[in-house]
C-alpha cells in the first residue's frame, strides 16, 4: 500500500511538472514505463530496461521508471549502473527500505561493504522483519569480517524461514573463521539435507572434514562435488591433495591426470602427480612431469629437487647434486636441497662439502632436528667427536624421544672410547624403541671393547633373529665368539659379513682365522 502511495504521488507530481510539455511525448513515455514494467513482470529484464530507458528519455521526471530501470539492471548483474538509479528513487523518498535493500545488495555485489551496510542499516531501522534485509546483512558482516555478527544476522535469517541455502553456507563459513568446526559441518550438512546436489556445500563440508581430520568423509564429499560439478578444476585439486594428504597416491595420480587431460599446462597438478609418482617408486612419469615443468618454467627450483631425490634413489648420486645445486641456484633459501645435496655428498665421500651444506640448512632452519642428526653422523666420520655429540645433545633437548638420536650418539661416544656412556645411550635408544637393530648393534659394540663377550652376543644375536643377513651384527658376534673360544663359528661369521659387505671382517680372518 505505502509504495503505491508514493507512485501516485510521484505521478501527481510527475504530472504537475508537465504542465506545458507536448502530450504526445507525456505520453509516450506512459506507454514505454507500462511496456517497461510488464516486461520486468515476465523476466525480460534487458527488454525492460531498455523500454525504461526511453521512458526515462522522453520523461526524466518519471521517477518510478528510474526504480524499475534499477530493478531491472539489478536482475541484469548490472549493479554499478542499477545503483544511481537507486539512489534517484531516494531523492523522492530517503526512508524507502525495498530501495535501501536493493542499493545494498548492489554495494556487496561491487564488494562496497561499508556502504553496503549502512544501506541494508537504513533498510532495517524502517522495517526490522525483512528476512531479505537481515540475511544480506549478514553476508556483508561476513565479508566483513564481523563473523559473530555474521552469525546472529543468517541464524535470525533462518529462524525467519528465508528458503536460501547460502544463510547456512554461510553462517557455517562464520562458524569456521571462529574455530566452531562442528557448527561448520552441522550447517553444511543441513544445506546438503535440504539440497543434496548442492556442490558447495559438499565442497566446504569436505574441507571442513578435512580440518577434522575426518579424511574419508572429506575424499567423499569431495568425489561427489566433482561428480556434481565436473568442470571445477579446483575441486579435482582439492581432491588431489586430500588423497596425498592421506598417502593414497595411487588414487590421486588419476584424479591429477583428469585435471591434466583438460589443462595440460598445469604446473600445479603436474607437481603433485610427479609427487605422486615419486611416492609410489614410479621414478620414469615422476621424472616426466617435473621435466615438463622445468621446460615451462626454467626457475622451477622445486622440480629440480625432485628430480634430484629421483637421481638419489636410483643411485646416481652425481646427478643428484646436480640436480640439487640447480635448485639452490634458484633458491638459495631451500633448506631441503641444502640437506638432500648434503647427505649425496656425505655418501660419495664429499664429507666437507656435506657439512657446508648441512650448516647452510641448519642457518635457515635453526632447529631441524634431522638435518642436526645428519651433522652429527659427517662430524663423526671427520673424527670431531665433540661436535658430533654437541649436535645430537641439542637434538635430544628439542625431542627428548628420538631414538635416533640416541643411537648415534652412542655410536659416536663408542667410536671415542666412552663405552659405558654409549651402552647407557643404545639402552635409551632401544628404551624409546625396542628391538632397534641399529641400537643393538653399537651397543654389542660397546660390550665387545669392555670385553663383555657374551653380552655382545645376545644383542647380536637378537639382530640376527629377524635380519640374518645383518653384516654388523655377524662381524661383532664372530669377534665374540672368537674371544669365548668358538673360533670356527667366529671365523665362519666373520667370513658372511665380509660378504655382505663389512670390510673390516678379511682384515680380521687375516689375524684371527689363519
Amino acid at each position: 500500500m505505502k509504495a503505491l502511495l508514493i507512485l501516485i504521488v510521484s505521478q501527481i507530481l510527475v504530472f504537475g511538472s508537465l504542465m506545458g510539455q507536448d502530450n504526445v511525448a507525456v505520453r509516450s513515455s506512459y506507454n514505454f514505463f507500462s511496456r517497461g514494467v510488464k516486461k520486468l513482470e515476465t523476466a525480460d529484464y534487458a527488454g525492460a530496461a531498455k523500454d525504461l530507458d526511453k521512458a526515462i528519455e522522453l520523461n526524466p521526471e518519471l521517477t518510478e521508471a528510474f526504480f524499475k530501470r534499477g530493478i531491472a539492471r539489478y536482475e541484469l548483474l548490472m549493479y554499478r549502473e542499477a545503483v544511481p538509479d537507486f539512489t534517484r528513487t531516494l531523492q523522492l523518498n530517503a526512508a524507502d527500505p525495498e530501495v535501501h535493500l536493493y542499493r545494498g545488495i548492489c554495494y556487496y555485489q561491487l564488494k562496497e561493504y561499508s556502504t553496503a551496510l549502512e544501506d541494508l542499516n537504513r533498510s532495517l531501522q524502517v522495517n526490522p522483519s525483512n528476512k531479505k534485509t537481515v540475511f544480506y546483512r549478514g553476508i556483508v558482516f561476513y565479508h566483513r569480517k564481523n563473523y559473530m555478527e555474521a552469525i546472529n544476522d543468517l541464524t535470525r535469517a533462518i529462524e525467519m524461514k528465508i528458503d536460501n541455502p547460502d544463510a547456512y553456507l554461510y553462517r557455517g563459513d562464520a562458524y569456521a573463521m571462529t574455530g566452531d568446526p562442528n557448527s561448520a559441518h552441522s550447517d553444511y550438512s543441513q544445506v546438503i539435507a535440504m539440497y543434496p546436489r548442492n556442490t558447495q556445500a559438499y565442497l566446504k563440508r569436505g574441507r571442513i572434514r578435512t580440518e577434522m581430520r575426518d579424511y574419508s568423509g572429506a575424499e567423499s564429499d569431495l568425489r561427489l562435488a566433482t561428480r556434481q560439478d565436473s568442470t571445477d578444476m579446483q575441486t579435482f585439486m582439492e581432491l588431489g591433495l586430500l588423497q596425498s594428504t592421506m598417502e593414497r597416491y595411487d588414487a590421486a595420480i588419476p584424479t591429477y591426470s583428469i585435471i591434466l587431460a583438460k589443462q595440460p599446462s598445469d604446473s600445479a597438478a603436474l607437481m603433485e602427480r610427479g609427487i605422486a609418482y615419486f611416492m609410489t617408486n614410479q621414478l620414469d612419469p615422476a621424472s616426466a612431469d617435473f621435466n615438463r615443468i622445468i621446460e615451462k618454467h626454467k626457475r622451477a627450483d622445486t622440480a629440480y629437487f625432485y628430480n634430484g631425490l629421483i637421481f638419489a634413489e636410483q643411485g646416481e648420486l652425481a646427478g643428484a647434486i646436480m640436480e640439487f645445486s640447480q635448485a639452490i641456484k634458484i633458491n638459495p633459501k631451500f633448506p631441503e636441497a641444502y640437506t638432500y645435496r648434503g647427505n649425496a655428498r656425505q655418501e660419495i665421500g664429499e664429507v666437507r662439502g656435506a657439512l657446508e651444506d648441512y650448516g647452510k640448512a641448519l642457518e635457515l632452519q635453526p632447529n631441524n632436528t634431522l638435518v642436526m642428526l645428519q651433522r652429527g653422523r659427517a662430524l663423526e666420520q671427520t673424527g670431531d667427536y665433540v661436535g658430533a655429540v654437541d649436535d645430537l645433545n641439542k637434538v635430544l633437548e628439542l625431542d627428548p624421544k628420538n631414538s635416533e638420536a640416541y643411537m648415534y650418539r652412542c655410536r659416536t661416544k663408542v667410536s671415542s672410547g666412552e663405552f659405558v656412556g654409549a651402552i647407557q645411550d643404545c639402552s635409551e635408544s632401544l628404551n624409546l624403541q625396542p628391538g632397534y637393530s641399529d641400537a643393538l648393534i653399537q651397543r654389542a659394540r660397546a660390550k665387545h671393547f669392555m670385553s663383555d663377550h657374551r653380552g655382545a652376543l645376545k644383542d647380536c644375536n637378537e639382530v640376527l633373529a629377524t635380519t640374518p643377513d645383518a653384516a654388523g651384527a655377524l662381524f661383532i658376534r664372530g669377534l665374540s665368539l672368537i674371544q669365548l673360544g668358538k673360533k670356527n663359528e667366529g671365523c665362519l661369521d666373520l667370513s658372511k659379513a665380509g660378504e655382505l659387505g663389512e670390510t673390516k671382517a678379511f682384515e680380521k680372518i687375516m689375524q684371527l682365522c689363519n
